[in-house]
């Protein structure tokens, strides 16, 4: 069990569990110490512009949703999601870079039991 306010435990959720109740969870590829997985949220990730890539693949699913898109790109095997304003989509089958705004996290692939 977490306790805090909202904003503080979808920033910094006790295991992984706890930050996909909360919302959408991206698991990065790369190594993590045993029993754990390094994740972001969608919303950090951001095409590279100008700036060192972090993630590089190939989009493999664009989802419209208004405003913004659910972009699926395939990273060394690996499907991560990334939400972009709709004004910029990038098409199936296109080759982005991606930058991680903010944290990566790094938490227990398995929950956290409560003390």
């Amino acid at each position: 069990v977490q306790t805090g306010t909202a904003t503080a435990i979808y920033r910094e959720p006790t295991d992984l569990w706890v930050a996909g109740f909360l919302g959408d969870v991206v698991e990065l590829p790369g190594d993590a110490p045993a029993g754990q997985v390094r994740v972001v949220r969608p919303e950090q990730l951001r095409a590279a512009a100008g700036t060192t890539a972090d993630l590089r693949g190939v989009v493999r699913g664009v989802r419209f949703g208004g405003a913004d898109a659910e972009i699926s790109v395939d990273v060394d095997g690996r499907t991560v999601t990334a939400r972009w304003p709709s004004t910029r989509l990038p098409e199936v089958g296109d080759r982005v870079e991606l930058v991680i705004e903010g944290p990566v996290l790094t938490l227990p692939a398995e929950p956290v039991p409560p003390r």
